[in-house]
């Protein structure tokens, strides 16, 4: 029979890693969005331009909603490991609790563990 060994550690190594990604991303998307806006509306004022404008506010809308729809999501996986990694130490400390009760039932009716 096979055996898996779960590293808690790791997960919770993994879950800052994705946390500090996901910050610095962030902080680079809104960097960037900050960057755009210095541009003004180069498109100008007539009415090609207005149209241009529009649509051009609209599809960066569109994809800096969904890349921080996303980000959110990758931060909310990682809050999963950590409560992932909480779940795994409860169960072994429960199941240590649990056989340490057992050793000392036997050892009070003279089993041998």
């Amino acid at each position: 029979m096979r055996t898996t060994e779960v590293e808690t550690l790791i997960l919770r190594r993994a879950e800052q890693e994705l946390v500090e990604m996901v910050e610095r991303t962030i902080t680079q998307l809104e960097g960037f969005q900050s960057e755009l806006e210095e541009f003004g509306e180069a498109w100008g004022n007539d009415d090609l331009g207005g149209l241009i404008g529009e649509v051009y506010k609209a599809a960066l809308s569109l994809a800096l909603n969904c890349l921080f729809s996303n980000l959110d999501t990758v931060f909310g996986y990682a809050d999963r490991l950590s409560v992932t990694a909480d779940d795994y130490d409860s169960t072994d400390q429960h199941s240590s609790d649990g056989l340490e009760l057992v050793r000392q039932m036997a050892s009070e009716v003279d089993l041998p563990l």
